[in-house]
């Protein structure tokens, strides 16, 4: 969602900054060499991503349907024993 609006406003998110994303604010930012906003907003930009990165691995790496890991591992040693015999 960077090049779409970087292209039709022609990197200034006009009109009235409406179509401007977090990532052309950081770039009109580092060309204004206004780096502490700049590195503020990197900052932010980080913790969104690693939050939602957080989401979606606790989303898709369950084993379990109902989500609990505690069923997966149980399930495991269950099947364990059972090759053991």
């Amino acid at each position: 969602m960077f090049d779409v609006p970087q292209i039709l406003t022609n990197g200034q998110g006009n009109p009235d900054r409406t179509s401007m994303t977090l990532i052309m604010f950081l770039n009109s930012h580092l060309k204004s060499k206004n780096y502490g906003m700049a590195g503020a907003l990197s900052v932010y930009l980080f913790i969104i991503s690693g939050i939602l990165c957080f989401i979606v691995y606790r989303m898709t790496n369950d084993n379990d349907p109902d989500g609990s890991k505690k069923a997966a591992k149980k399930r495991a040693k269950e099947e364990r024993r059972r090759l053991r015999r």
